[in-house]
């Protein structure tokens, strides 16, 4: 007996070694960070509002191709390109093989959902800002007036992993290399029609979504004294599950972010060890970390929108039911020119004072791969003095008027820019106030199994503002599309927003949320996007631009943004994109054991294994 119960310790401590190295291989790669504030929808299409949005977006999902930190495009999904150009048969062709990888549940990302995502930002029954960068493609433009069948896109599957895209002319290596700069956008990275298509809410909750990107949604909860958000290595991201180690593609097995703790006890826990990456620092406390904190110049321009069509409150007789004070280019021109653009970056501290729309990173062209700024020269956008004396020339009286600038509630940053910027609009008599446009709980119930969907957040400024175009002012990040500057301005043209189609017969002209229709405009645009030369281009996006920005002041731009990070000593091999943000995909972290088990209480579910999609992603 004595024999027997020997034998069977000495089997459990072998046994214990055993489970004491899995229980490490799974809780010593995980970060905490804070990277923004929350963030309630996950598709890649609404991620250029919101800065916040494109940096969890870019962990999610992989594009076909990625930027680096040059801003150069790199293979992703795209394994290679090829040109066939066949004269005889005047038929010009780029061939594509995508890489072997996999979405989050296993199942192969192919050639159909690459397909799938080209028709969804071209389809005619919708808007879309990001449309312009695919209208290279035969048939794109047809497909978005409404003017041909979907089916009519010159994109083809050759195969599961194959896609043959077709253009309207010959394919110079510079049509290549725009066209991936293209594919580099965050509009354009791949999701899967099954979960996305005809559902609302498809890219708010974790059971509706699968992901091709180096990490994948485990967690993410609203609830007070539980808020957070939790990633988790996605095992199929460039991996044979069979034969490689788990870490191969993706290092840090989980991200965690904890938003129960206030941004300043965030630092607090970054100056302990705790948190080994901030990536949104408090405005209060911007200053104190000035020496420490790394700026990364983004590809996105905090901005005020006007909107020509709202009614705006007047006590001037005659005007009770509203007036489209917008919709007066002076005083439009006198608003922009009033904001001290100044006083304001050095009240947020980082970001840099506007010059014009377009960021200071994005490029003019590809093929001269000179910067737009660089190569157009800066906008002079603030001239106090000759606010007051536009608003007398349009016999306009400031103090008829009331109307509001609607601002996301999250973000510290733009309220407070906002505050800023009514008082300077007070001070030319119009009487503003600041609308702060919050979340709600979903008052929807899910289509399959009817039941009130309680786990999910329904961002008013995303349904209401941006989608709906209900504002009078707007302020919001402009985030391109693309890194070049025609991606920038070619939304704001009515033949490159998009048209609806109506019972796939009557066209409805769609105009940019603003209400803005020029012809001149969108002649520009159009020349820029036919012309071959790099200076015509060139020539023609800086004319639009000041059209757009100094002329009819559609919009009024206010900062270049930064984003201000820290990054704890023990964290390594963070790679940096174009657009502003960090990759994690293979980031270290020293002495990794020393972190485990403190923060990231470990769950059943073994280290890969995938999410299992419910009954009610309605796959």
């Amino acid at each position: 007996m004595k024999t027997r119960i020997i034998a069977l310790v000495l089997c459990l401590l072998m046994v214990i070694p055993v489970f004491s190295s899995c229980s490490n291989e799974i809780v010593e790669s995980q970060l905490q960070v804070y990277l923004s504030h929350q963030i309630y929808d996950l598709d890649p299409l609404n991620a250029f509002s919101n800065d916040a949005q494109a940096k969890v977006v870019s962990l999610l999902f992989a594009g076909l191709y990625k930027l680096d930190d040059n801003g150069k495009p790199q293979p992703d999904l795209v394994k290679k390109a090829v040109i066939n150009n066949d004269y005889e048969e005047k038929r010009y062709t780029i061939l594509f093989t995508l890489n072997d990888t996999c979405w989050s549940d296993g199942s192969s990302v192919q050639s159909s959902d690459i397909i799938y995502t080209f028709q969804r930002v071209l389809k005619s029954t919708k808007s879309n800002d990001a449309a312009a960068l695919l209208f290279k493609i035969k048939n794109a433009i047809e497909v978005k007036n409404g003017d041909v069948s979907i089916d009519d896109l010159g994109v083809y599957a050759i195969g599961t992993k194959e896609i043959e895209i077709e253009f309207n002319k010959e394919i110079t290596k510079e049509d290549l290399k725009e066209f991936q700069l293209n594919l580099s956008s965050p509009a354009l990275f791949p999701v899967r029609e099954m979960n996305a298509e005809g559902k609302e809410d498809w890219a708010k909750k974790q059971t509706s979504m699968v992901f091709s990107g180096p990490f994948i949604l485990r967690k993410v909860s609203y609830t007070n004294g539980n808020k957070q958000l939790l990633l988790e290595r996605n095992s199929y991201y460039f991996r044979n599950r069979e034969k490689d180690d788990a870490d191969k593609s993706v290092t840090p097995y989980r991200i965690f972010i904890d938003y129960e703790s206030s941004p300043e006890d965030q630092l607090a826990m970054y100056e302990s060890g705790q948190v080994v990456y901030v990536g949104e620092i408090p405005l209060s406390l911007r200053s104190k970390y000035a020496d420490e904190v790394e700026l990364l110049d983004t590809l996105s321009t905090h901005t005020y929108f006007f909107n020509q069509n709202a009614l705006i409150d007047s006590t001037k007789p005659g005007e009770e039911d509203g007036f489209a004070l917008f919709s007066i280019k002076e005083v439009r021109q006198a608003l922009s020119l009033a904001i001290d653009r100044e006083a304001i970056k050095a009240a947020v501290v980082y970001g840099k004072v506007a010059t014009g729309l377009v960021s200071n990173k994005i490029f003019s062209t590809i093929k001269d791969k000179e910067t737009f700024r660089d190569k157009v020269g800066t906008l002079s956008l603030t001239d106090k003095a000759k606010a007051s004396t536009l608003l007398a020339s349009a016999g306009i009286d400031p103090t008829c008027y009331s109307f509001s600038i609607s601002v996301r509630a999250a973000d510290e940053v733009h309220v407070a820019i906002a505050n800023i910027v009514a008082e300077t609009w007070k001070n030319l008599g119009f009487n503003v106030s600041v609308n702060e446009v919050g979340v709600i709980v979903n008052d929807e119930k899910d289509p399959v199994t009817k039941e009130d969907v309680l786990d999910i957040r329904d961002d008013l400024y995303e349904e209401e503002c941006i989608k709906a175009g209900k504002y009078e002012v707007l302020a919001l990040d402009l985030v391109a599309k693309s890194p070049s500057a025609f991606s920038v301005l070619a939304p704001f043209a009515i033949d490159f927003t998009g048209n609806k189609t109506v019972d796939g017969k009557n066209n409805i002209v769609v105009p940019h949320s603003t209400g803005y229709t020029s012809e001149k405009y969108n002649e520009l645009i159009t020349k820029a996007f036919k012309a071959t030369d790099p200076e015509q281009v060139t020539e023609y996006l800086k004319q639009a631009e000041k059209l757009l920005v100094t002329e009819d002041a559609v919009v009024a731009p206010i900062l270049f943004n930064q984003n201000g990070v820290l990054v704890h000593e023990d964290l390594s091999k963070l790679k940096e994109s174009y657009y502003g943000y960090h990759y994690f995909t293979k980031a270290k972290l020293k002495n990794w054991v020393e972190y485990r088990d403190i923060y990231f209480p470990l769950e059943t579910e073994e280290e890969d294994e995938a999410p299992v999609e419910t009954p009610t992603s309605g796959t």
